[in-house]
């Protein structure tokens, strides 16, 4: 998957962008938006569409509280994405709607300095939710997550998080391995 983009806005209540995402299957370029903002400590939001001329439109919209979860004493995380992902950018493809509402409990670790260039921190958790299928008819599947959380400060600057995750979906293929880097 191939896209390119380009964007502007302080991100504190709204930025936005505009960018192209490359086909596979027919090598055309479909344009999409992306919103996005942290408006206070309590809220992150996110929406992306993409203009799709022969299908559906593709998007995906997540919300969640507090807006950053950081590894450094964050304990409680309330997250919200409902999306139609017919490419799988973000888990199995499907052209149905999908929502997913899940809780994720943070155990965190200490902060760590590695050759005293990157610190990092560390925090293991657990997650447990819902996942609504609407296709017809509508299905309701658990939804289960464990893993770790570490942000890594290169040079004590901007955090990068990364997420390892076990997570259950109750779905067709109900166990995945996710790995996600700068969330």
């Amino acid at each position: 998957m191939s896209t390119l983009g380009v964007g502007a806005g302080h991100c504190v209540a709204l930025c936005g962008g505009l960018f192209g995402r490359l086909d596979q299957d027919t090598g055309r370029i479909h344009p999409g938006v992306l919103l996005q903002g942290e408006p206070g400590d309590h809220l992150r939001y996110r929406l992306e569409w993409e203009y799709r001329p022969d299908s559906p439109a593709a998007w995906h919209f997540t919300a969640s509280n507090p807006a950053s979860p950081s590894p450094l004493g964050q304990r409680h995380e309330v997250r919200l994405q409902v999306m139609q992902d017919p490419r799988g950018l973000h888990g199995p493809a499907k052209e149905e709607v999908k929502a997913d509402v899940l809780y994720r409990y943070y155990l965190p670790g200490p902060a760590t300095n590695m050759a005293g260039l990157v610190r990092g921190n560390v925090a293991w958790y657990v997650g447990a939710g819902m996942r609504a299928s609407f296709a017809q008819p509508i299905q309701l599947h658990p939804l289960l997550e464990a893993g770790v959380l570490v942000e890594g400060r290169l040079f004590g600057l901007l955090p990068v998080p990364s997420r390892l995750s076990v997570v259950y979906s109750g779905e067709d293929t109900p166990w995945s391995l996710r790995w996600t880097v700068g969330e």
